[in-house]
Protein backbone atom coordinates (compact mmCIF):
# COMPACT_ATOMS: atom_id res chain seq x y z
CA UNK A 1 0.00 0.00 0.00
CA UNK A 2 1.36 3.40 -0.97
CA UNK A 3 0.45 6.29 1.32
CA UNK A 4 1.23 9.95 0.73
CA UNK A 5 1.55 12.31 3.69
CA UNK A 6 -0.80 15.23 3.02
CA UNK A 7 0.42 18.77 2.56
CA UNK A 8 -0.24 21.05 5.51
CA UNK A 9 -1.42 24.64 5.13
CA UNK A 10 0.20 25.82 8.33
CA UNK A 11 3.49 23.91 7.99
CA UNK A 12 6.36 24.60 5.65
CA UNK A 13 7.80 22.01 3.25
CA UNK A 14 10.54 21.07 5.76
CA UNK A 15 8.08 20.67 8.66
CA UNK A 16 7.88 17.33 10.43
CA UNK A 17 4.33 16.01 10.87
CA UNK A 18 3.35 13.37 13.44
CA UNK A 19 1.91 10.60 11.24
CA UNK A 20 0.11 7.53 12.56
CA UNK A 21 -1.48 4.76 10.52
CA UNK A 22 -3.86 2.61 12.58
CA UNK A 23 -5.11 -0.68 11.16
CA UNK A 24 -8.33 -2.25 12.43
CA UNK A 25 -9.16 -5.82 11.39
CA UNK A 26 -10.77 -8.94 12.85
CA UNK A 27 -7.96 -9.25 15.42
CA UNK A 28 -8.31 -5.70 16.79
CA UNK A 29 -6.56 -2.36 16.23
CA UNK A 30 -2.83 -1.66 16.11
CA UNK A 31 -0.50 1.03 14.85
CA UNK A 32 1.03 0.06 11.54
CA UNK A 33 3.21 3.19 11.52
CA UNK A 34 3.81 6.01 13.99
CA UNK A 35 6.64 8.44 13.28
CA UNK A 36 7.42 11.88 11.92
CA UNK A 37 7.28 12.50 8.17
CA UNK A 38 7.48 15.44 5.81
CA UNK A 39 4.47 16.75 3.87
CA UNK A 40 4.24 14.99 0.51
CA UNK A 41 6.48 12.10 1.62
CA UNK A 42 5.53 8.68 0.22
CA UNK A 43 5.30 5.69 2.57
CA UNK A 44 5.16 2.17 1.11
CA UNK A 45 3.87 -0.77 3.19
CA UNK A 46 2.97 -4.40 2.78
CA UNK A 47 -0.18 -4.89 4.85
CA UNK A 48 -1.56 -8.22 6.03
CA UNK A 49 -5.01 -8.08 7.61
CA UNK A 50 -7.64 -10.60 8.63
CA UNK A 51 -11.24 -10.08 7.57
CA UNK A 52 -12.76 -6.67 7.01
CA UNK A 53 -10.07 -4.07 7.61
CA UNK A 54 -9.80 -0.29 7.73
CA UNK A 55 -6.66 1.85 7.69
CA UNK A 56 -7.00 5.22 9.45
CA UNK A 57 -4.43 7.97 8.84
CA UNK A 58 -3.84 10.57 11.55
CA UNK A 59 -1.67 13.65 11.12
CA UNK A 60 -0.89 15.56 14.31
CA UNK A 61 -3.57 13.45 16.08
CA UNK A 62 -6.30 14.47 13.59
CA UNK A 63 -8.01 11.86 11.42
CA UNK A 64 -7.32 12.89 7.81
CA UNK A 65 -8.17 9.73 5.89
CA UNK A 66 -9.77 6.31 6.07
CA UNK A 67 -9.25 3.47 3.59
CA UNK A 68 -11.12 0.16 3.50
CA UNK A 69 -8.63 -2.56 2.63
CA UNK A 70 -10.84 -5.61 2.58
CA UNK A 71 -14.42 -6.67 3.12
CA UNK A 72 -15.42 -9.99 4.57
CA UNK A 73 -18.40 -11.66 2.90
CA UNK A 74 -21.55 -11.39 5.06
CA UNK A 75 -22.25 -14.19 7.53
CA UNK A 76 -18.95 -15.90 6.88
CA UNK A 77 -18.48 -16.91 10.52
CA UNK A 78 -22.12 -17.38 11.46
CA UNK A 79 -23.08 -19.61 8.53
CA UNK A 80 -24.74 -22.79 9.65
CA UNK A 81 -23.76 -26.05 8.03
CA UNK A 82 -26.16 -27.17 5.35
CA UNK A 83 -27.87 -30.52 5.48
CA UNK A 84 -26.05 -33.38 3.81
CA UNK A 85 -27.32 -34.19 0.35
CA UNK A 86 -29.68 -37.13 0.37
CA UNK A 87 -28.49 -40.27 -1.27
CA UNK A 88 -30.83 -41.56 -4.00
CA UNK A 89 -30.95 -45.31 -4.58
Amino acid sequence: MLVSVPESDDAGPAAQLDVRLALTDATGQYDLYHAFAQPGQKLDFTVTAIGTSVLDMYVNNTLVGETRLGTEPPNVYSAKPSASPSMSP
